[in-house]
């Protein structure tokens, strides 16, 4: 069971069917897949279409409910979610959120949904207000995008989660994030690129203005968030022309590819292969 968990939560984002499959050919059907799906659907961000609404919902901690439903605020609707087949089986309205702080998440998430659609325009984003007092509030910001080629064997995803920690009087905002990125390139082979970054920031905004706020905090995530987009392709074409270039076969010194199908080629290694045995005797 352990294993199994292990390498359903190690397996990326899109390709999760067919890792479910090869482990119901093993044998691992009884074992409990709903409850570490649930896990790493939350863990991954795993973002699903629902009917009759123009934006995708993201699967996360915040947005937990009991018996597999989950909290969509933007809507704000409550879904219950196929933690197996990654769909979404229904959803019901829920009543507008009230209180001073929910115009605040409102203004925040039109300023991240423009964001995201900027940058991950397949993607998806969710903005919760977890909790808030009479000296501030705290807002988790979910930003998720996956791509997945199986024709051409890759797969790649983006998951951040960023926490603002809201000082309204002393017009204060404190910013951590987790982000990770990872790509799966399996043609042939098995090499796998796994980002992961945490940053912690403070920043000052206008107090009493929820504009001020939701400008500085999404231009803050754009920046760092593109600082490290820039920073890995950097990396990858780094590795590219060092690592991967030398596990290609060379070139001869004449640059030219060698004909392994010319009957000479084969005279010449029948050749070679009996000098080396007269050498070997």
């Amino acid at each position: 069971a352990d294993a199994v968990e292990r390498i359903i939560q190690g397996t990326h984002v899109g390709e999760i069917t067919e890792v479910l499959n090869d482990l119901k050919l093993l044998g691992s059907e009884e074992l409990p897949l709903k409850s570490v799906l649930r896990s790493y659907n939350s863990n991954n961000l795993v973002s699903t279409k629902a009917p009759d609404v123009g934006y995708k919902f993201i699967i996360s901690k915040s947005g937990e409910l009991p018996n597999n439903r989950y909290l969509d605020p933007r809507g704000p609707y409550s879904f219950l979610f196929d933690q197996v087949k990654g769909l979404v089986i229904s959803k019901d309205s829920l009543p507008a959120a009230e209180g001073k702080y929910a115009p605040y998440r409102d203004i925040l998430d039109t300023e991240v949904q423009s964001y995201q659609k900027e940058h991950f325009p397949d993607g998806a984003s969710a903005v919760f207000l977890e909790k808030s007092d009479a000296l501030g509030c705290e807002f988790t910001i979910y930003l998720s995008n996956s791509k997945v080629s199986q024709p051409n064997f890759w797969s790649g995803s983006w998951a951040s989660t960023w926490r603002a920690s809201v000082s309204e009087q002393a017009g204060e905002v404190e910013l951590t994030a987790d982000i990770r990125a990872r790509v799966h390139l399996y043609e042939e082979g098995n090499v796998q690129l796994q980002v992961a970054k945490s940053l912690s920031k403070k920043l000052s905004f206008e107090s009493g203005s929820a504009e001020s706020l939701a400008r500085v905090v999404v231009s803050e995530v754009c920046d760092s968030e593109s600082a490290l987009h820039a920073a890995v392709l950097e990396g990858f074409a780094s590795v590219a022309e060092g690592a991967f270039k030398d596990l290609r076969r060379k070139l001869p010194v004449t640059r030219q590819r060698f004909d392994w199908g010319r009957r000479a080629v084969h005279r010449l290694a029948a050749e070679l292969d009996r000098a080396t045995r007269v050498v070997s005797k």
